[in-house]
């Protein structure tokens, strides 16, 4: 009974991952390389051919310059904030022999390691914006509205991208 079940559920699982690659096969779409690396005007000429085309491509470029800029804006000064953490620790040997912190350290250390913290969500989530927002998939995304499919209802629905198709008309 019990091998019986673990042969069911692997053809089961071999059936679903068979079917699952068929699919993609299907779906897929070869996009060469150089062909997403063109600038915002390029996209406009070669792929601009309706207002919702455009509304698409301005709106992927309006995302990613600002995760662009705000990425390399931050990003240098994670490598900057251990060093005032670390002299920001001073350590006195009493005459005991403890060792104990000043306390206008440990305020700039906890103050200091906030900051590095907040550098880095900031850092990772721009990144995020950015690799979400890339042209890669600016471009598959164009590939799929010219074959028939609608554009996905969470950029769609989204407020800047109403304002950039109402701007284009």
């Amino acid at each position: 009974m019990r091998k019986s079940l673990v042969i069911a559920f692997l053809f089961t699982i071999k059936i679903s991952c068979a079917a699952d690659f068929t699919v993609r096969a299907v779906e897929d779409t070869t996009i060469t390389k150089n062909e997403y690396k063109i600038s915002r005007k390029e996209f406009l000429e070669k792929y601009g051919r309706d207002d919702s085309s455009r509304a698409l491509i301005n709106f992927y470029f309006s995302k990613r310059v600002p995760a662009r800029i705000l990425f390399f804006s931050v990003i240098w000064q994670i490598p900057i904030w251990p060093f005032p953490l670390a002299s920001n620790l001073r350590v006195s040997q009493s005459k005991s022999g403890s060792i104990s912190q000043g306390f206008g350290g440990l305020v700039g250390s906890v103050i200091f390691l906030c900051l590095l913290l907040a550098t880095v969500g900031l850092a990772t989530g721009a990144l995020g914006q950015w690799v979400k927002y890339s042209r890669k998939r600016l471009l598959s995304q164009l590939n799929r509205y010219f074959n028939g499919q609608s554009i996905p209802k969470g950029i769609s629905r989204s407020h800047l991208f109403r304002r950039v198709l109402k701007k284009g008309k």
